[in-house]
């Protein structure tokens, strides 16, 4: 994310100048830049992470987990949701949508 904030910024740095110092339309100077912003961020994060990682599905996993597992995470996302809802009953919308991430981060926790 830090590598995506980076080329952003880069990015409307291009967008800028490009506007400023030689008077392009908008949509020539954003146009322009897009370029800019691919180049720096898979140029940054390819220079930083070697290798990629490559995201993969595989079927045959499903299989592997246990059917109280998914009741568990089935459970601790429920219960997450309803104390989002309350926590958004009693602080605002804005507050308790924050806590709405939580339901989303059990299935992707490790077993």
């Amino acid at each position: 994310m830090i590598v995506g904030a980076f080329a952003l910024a880069v990015y409307s740095w291009t967008v800028c100048v490009l506007l400023k110092r030689f008077l392009l339309s908008s949509w020539t100077a954003t146009m322009a830049a897009l370029i800019v912003w691919f180049a720096v961020a898979l140029g940054a994060s390819a220079a930083l992470f070697q290798p990629l990682m490559i995201v993969q599905f595989k079927p045959s996993a499903l299989g592997q987990t246990r059917w109280y597992e998914y009741l568990v995470r089935f459970l601790l996302g429920g219960a997450m949701t309803v104390v989002a809802g309350l926590i958004a009953a009693r602080f605002g919308p804005v507050i308790g949508g924050l806590f709405l991430a939580f339901p989303a981060i059990f299935p992707a926790a490790p077993h």
